[in-house]
């Protein structure tokens, strides 16, 4: 089965799981929002991806979304893909598959701030509900 394949099946995998975004708190999804717009910003400007990681660790304050890109910046300095490092219930499956897609058409930057945006509008409907 090819990598891509295995990401796709994976990230499908966690949405059924109950990835379910509207269940996590307002605060975690615009924490998650900024992460994901930042991380595209930062991506645009050309600076590689671990160094990304490490900024976004020092600028983060949610505890589990901290805890996330620390682990996420281990695996892919062993080799593992962003979209594969995202398997964590802290990313819901449809976050992880959008980034998997931006990482395969190689527009990731396109996939981080869409997905994010998604994440935005959500932490609007959690905080009004």
């Amino acid at each position: 089965m090819s990598d891509n394949r295995t990401k796709e099946l994976r990230a499908a995998d966690h949405l059924n799981r109950g990835g379910d975004p509207m269940s996590q708190s307002a605060a975690s999804l615009k924490a998650q929002s900024v992460f994901l717009q930042n991380l595209a910003s930062m991506l645009d400007v050309g600076l590689p991806v671990l160094t990304c990681l490490k900024a976004m660790v020092r600028e983060t304050r949610d505890p589990e979304l901290k805890k996330a890109i620390v682990v996420m910046h281990d695996a892919i300095a062993s080799g593992g893909t962003l979209a594969g490092c995202m398997d964590q219930p802290v990313f819901t499956g449809a976050t992880i598959m959008m980034v998997a897609v931006g990482e395969v058409t190689g527009r990731l930057d396109v996939a981080l701030r869409a997905a994010g945006t998604c994440l935005e509008r959500r932490a609007g409907l959690a905080a009004q509900g």
